[in-house]
């Protein structure tokens, strides 16, 4: 499971932590339904569903951190809520961080990358090509 180092988060995200940075991330999420405890969430905004409703229940469930819109900041100020209390990556907007992030951990990593196109049997060559690997 890899490691994500909060200070790298923000800088690839173009973020800044509130309330400090958590002590480990161990893999990210979208999802509250299948998160483990130390994922940092990402609470991405949909045309039927607002990621930004389920902050606390990341919590809940043991996100080291969320990464939130800054609109969502302002917002739960208005409305009482803590945002103060855990930490939370602040972006502008969630979405692009998460391209953002996945895209700069790529090349920290610098995987070999191998694309199968084609009309027919890409999936036959794929499961062909893991076995070769």
């Amino acid at each position: 499971m890899p490691e994500f180092l909060p200070a790298d988060l923000a800088k690839w995200s173009g973020g800044e932590w509130l309330s400090g940075e958590p002590n480990s991330i161990n893999g990210v999420t979208k999802d509250t339904r299948t998160m483990k405890r130390g994922n940092l969430y990402f609470a991405l905004k949909g045309e039927r569903f607002d990621g930004h409703d389920f902050v606390e229940t990341a919590f809940e469930k043991g996100a080291s951190g969320v990464v939130v819109a800054a609109s969502y900041v302002r917002a739960a100020k208005n409305k009482g809520l803590r945002a103060d209390r855990d930490a939370l990556l602040l972006v502008n907007d969630t979405g692009k961080a998460l391209l953002d992030i996945a895209c700069a951990y790529r090349k920290k990593i610098n995987p070999t990358i191998i694309a199968i196109t084609g009309s027919a049997g890409k999936s036959t060559v794929k499961e062909m090509t893991a076995q070769v690997l």
